[in-house]
C-alpha cells in the first residue's frame, strides 16, 4: 500500500505580517458579517508557490533535493502586499484574497521550482496568480454579500498590506481535516 501525502511548496509568512493580514481580516470580517465566508486561520496564511497534490512519501526526497536545487542561485527579496480581489472576478467570487505589488522575484524562484520538479514528476500548470487567501466564500451566501464583497474590494484595490523579506521556501503536507487544512512543515530550503 502506497503512503500517500498531499504536499505543497509555499513562502510561509512571519509573525508581524500574519499579524497585519489578521488585523486587516478582522476589519473585513465585521464590515462583511456573513456566515458563508470562511476566514483563513493564521496558522493556515501562506503564498503558494506550487501546489504538488496527493504523492507517494518515497518522492520526498526527490522533491527536497529539487527544491534545494531551485533556490540554490536565489537571493532573499522583499514582498510588498498590496490591493484586495477576488477570483473569478467575474460572476460569483469563491476566494478574497491579498495581492503582491511585484510578482517578478516570485515568478522567478516559481519558474525555477517548476523547471526542477518537472524533472521528477508531472504537475498541472494552472496560471500562476501569487496571492494570499484571506477567505474562501460558500455557497449559501446572503445576495447583497456579493456587492458588499465588490465595494470592499475595490475600496481596498491599492491599499498596502505590508512587507517581508523572503529568505526560504517550505514543503508542506497538508492534512484535510472536518476542523479545516492542518499544514505541517516537511522542509524547508533557505534562500543563498
Amino acid at each position: 500500500m502506497k503512503n500517500n501525502k498531499r504536499m505543497f511548496i509555499a513562502i510561509a509568512f512571519n509573525r508581524e505580517i500574519v499579524a497585519q493580514f489578521i488585523k486587516a481580516a478582522n476589519v473585513f470580517r465585521e464590515q462583511i458579517p456573513d456566515k458563508a465566508i470562511r476566514w483563513t486561520a493564521p496558522s493556515s496564511l501562506h503564498l503558494t508557490i506550487c501546489f504538488l497534490g496527493e504523492r507517494d512519501a518515497s518522492l520526498i526526497p526527490n522533491i527536497v533535493n529539487a527544491l534545494d536545487q531551485s533556490v540554490i542561485n536565489q537571493q532573499p527579496f522583499k514582498v510588498q502586499f498590496k490591493g484586495l480581489g477576488v477570483f473569478p472576478e467575474k460572476g460569483k467570487a469563491r476566494v478574497l484574497w491579498i495581492g503582491i505589488d511585484d510578482t517578478q522575484n516570485i515568478r522567478s524562484l516559481y519558474n525555477v521550482t517548476l523547471r526542477k520538479l518537472l524533472g521528477i514528476m508531472n504537475i498541472e500548470r494552472p496560471r500562476f496568480s501569487p496571492h494570499v487567501t484571506i477567505a474562501r466564500i460558500g455557497n449559501n451566501l446572503k445576495k447583497d454579500t456579493f456587492e458588499d464583497i465588490s465595494l470592499l474590494t475595490a475600496k481596498h484595490r491599492d491599499r498596502l498590506f505590508g512587507k517581508m523579506m523572503v529568505e526560504k521556501v517550505t514543503l508542506f503536507e497538508s492534512e484535510l481535516l472536518p476542523s479545516g487544512p492542518r499544514y505541517s512543515v516537511i522542509h524547508e530550503s533557505m534562500l543563498k
